[in-house]
This record gives structure tokens, sequence and C-alpha cells, in this order.
């Protein structure tokens, strides 16, 4: 069929040359801090009680956070991460 196309002539969607990768590969801690972080304001944010109790709870329930691997996109979450990743660079 001379429309139909073969999966060699399409490019991948997702393609890293080496050049890319390397240049990448020095800022992959800092994703994960910022992703981490960002994680650990949300649960922080929706924690119940007092500041001292929301505090227990982040540091006793790390699970809660990790349900859903998306990054939350609360506004503050996403600032607090970004601070985090300046404060370490």
């Amino acid at each position: 069929m001379s429309g139909s196309r073969s999966k060699e002539s399409r490019p991948s969607p997702i393609s890293l040359s080496k050049g890319s990768t390397k240049k990448l590969l020095p800022y992959i801690p800092y994703i994960l801090i910022g992703y981490l972080t960002d994680r650990l304001s949300w649960l922080y944010r929706h924690a119940r009680g007092n500041p001292t109790h929301k505090l227990i709870t982040v540091l006793t329930h790390p699970e809660l956070d990790f349900k859903t691997p998306l990054p939350s996109i609360n506004a503050v979450d996403i600032l607090i991460g970004i601070i985090q990743i300046l404060s370490d660079s």
C-alpha cells in the first residue's frame, strides 16, 4: 500500500541522544529533591491538626504521601519544591 508508513520511517516520540542524556544527568538529583519536597509539602498541607501534629504525620507516615505518583500542582507546593532545589544547588 502506498498510503501506509513503515515503523522505521516514524521517529520515536521519546528519543534522547547521548549528548542530551549527558546534559540531563547532572540535574536528576535536583529533580528528585524537588519532587520529594513537593510531595512532602502536599502531605503537610493535608494533614490535620496543629503544626506539631502535621510534622509528626509527615515524619511517621511517608507512605501516605506516595499513594499517587503525580506531583502536586498547588502553587505553594511547587514553590516549596523550587526553593528546596535552589537551596541545594
